[in-house]
């Protein structure tokens, strides 16, 4: 990985793509892609009203 300046978005960044590589896995592991995976979550956020 390059090096790259300290700056306030990095831990950010790099706390976002671990949740996005987490919903991948658990996506793969649960036999959906990611559109799928991507609508079930839009229908979870809308059911509990977030």
């Amino acid at each position: 990985m390059p090096e790259v300046e300290p700056g306030i978005y990095l831990p950010t960044l790099r706390a976002r793509e671990k949740w996005r590589q987490a919903q991948d896995a658990w996506a793969t592991a649960s036999g959906i892609d990611r559109t799928q995976f991507e609508q079930l979550a839009r229908q979870q956020r809308a059911a509990s009203g977030n």
